[in-house]
Formats: C-alpha cells, structure tokens, sequence
C-alpha cells in the first residue's frame, strides 16, 4: 500500500528534485534542466545543467494553479499572485507586521489541510489498483530493474533483456514496504534494500549445487586435479 510522506511544517523545510533530460543541446552545451520542489508550496525552481533554462518557464510554473494547494505556488509562497505590475488601489488595506505574520500563519493551516485532503486522495486512488505484498526473511524474491539501472547496475541490456534478475533471498525487513536482499559479491556495489513495489516472489526455491565429487557410471569417483 502507499506510504505517503508527512507533511512539512513550513515552507522550503523539504524539497524534492529532479532533472528534466534529453532536452535539444543550446550553445553553452546546456541539455538537462535541475528542478527543484518546495514540498509545501510546489514552488519550483528550474536551474540549467548543460541545458536548455528559460525564466519564463519557472515564472509559468510558480504562478499556474495547484489543485493540491487550490492556489499557485506563488501564492502559497509569498502571500500573493507574482504579478507585481498591479498597483494598490485607493483605500485598499495593505498587510504588514503583526498582521502579516498572523495572516501567515493562518495561509500555512489552510494550505496543510488541502495537502491533507488531497494526500488522503493519492493514497485512496494509488491503493485500488495495488494488494498489499508482504515478504519474510528466507523468502526469495525476483527484483524488477529498469532498462537505465539494469545497464549500469546489473549489466543486463537490450530490448529482450529481462525485467528481473535473480532470485535473492530476503535477509531482513526494513519497515513496512522495504527488504534488504543477499545479493552475490558482484553486485557489492548496489544498495541492497529495496522497496517491496521492485519485488516479485519466487514461487520454486533454488536449489544449492552439490559440493560433493561427481561419479562414473561405474561407481569410481572422477576427481579433478586443483588448478
């Protein structure tokens, strides 16, 4: 089922980040654009890494409407729409000191509890289309690798490649949706804890290869010499 992550207290106190990839190469040798999330207000910022980077892309995207928050993120952010060309109109009430940081604080309630609503939403929606897998330690497992990680992790590649490699016994559970893995030596380089979303039980256990020596048909015991 869907673990959906706490909500953050304040603004910019968590963020999530991500790069946009395989964008048209520009002249300064930009093809990748980083963005990065305020969690709270889905306020973004779009930094060029060898890529493509127009301003009007962030403005675009912090000033559009988020159904999560049912406002834009600039709004969430700063108190106000981005458009700044506005002026104040005669006898309009302008908000500053104490009444600024209540009001605030009283847009910080309001946009948790839309996250709340639109969190419980996520996870109603995710868990129809999912049944719950649990695993225990002794358990063998597939892991599901994607074409990206499946080249440089695991050596698998190609169209017809495998979805999933192994099996690997389950070691240890790691909370509620994760499981540590005993992977062979030659993969010490991946992290061995997987969300359990990458898994797919084993239903035939391997069997252990035989370490004792093989015989003829005549019952004499074929031994090898040590290389």
């Amino acid at each position: 089922m869907l673990q959906p992550l706490n909500i953050p207290v304040w603004k910019w106190e968590d963020i999530h980040m991500d790069f946009v990839v395989g964008l048209p190469r520009t002249q300064k040798g930009y093809d990748s654009i980083w963005v990065i999330i305020d969690r709270f207000t889905k306020s973004a910022h779009f930094l060029p890494v060898k890529t493509v980077y127009r301003a009007n892309t962030e403005f675009a995207y912090n000033n559009g409407y988020q159904k999560s928050l049912e406002m834009a993120p600039f709004e969430a952010r700063m108190g106000g729409g981005a458009n700044t060309s506005e002026p104040v109109e005669p006898g309009e009430r302008v908000t500053f000191g104490p009444d600024l940081v209540t009001q605030a604080e009283e847009q910080v309630r309001f946009i948790r509890e839309n996250l709340k609503r639109a969190r419980s939403r996520q996870k109603s929606y995710s868990d129809r289309r999912r049944r719950p897998l649990v695993f225990k330690e002794g358990d063998h497992v597939y892991l599901r690798v994607s074409p990206m990680k499946g080249v440089h992790r695991f050596g698998v590649k190609g169209k017809l490649a495998p979805r999933y490699v192994g099996p690997f016994k389950i070691s240890e559970k790691c909370g509620p949706v994760a499981y540590r893995l005993e992977l062979p030596p030659r993969l010490a380089a991946v992290h061995d804890i997987f969300h359990v979303s990458q898994l797919k039980k084993c239903l035939r256990v391997p069997r252990k290869r035989s370490t004792h020596p093989k015989f003829r048909l005549n019952r004499t015991s074929l031994m090898r010499p040590d290389r």
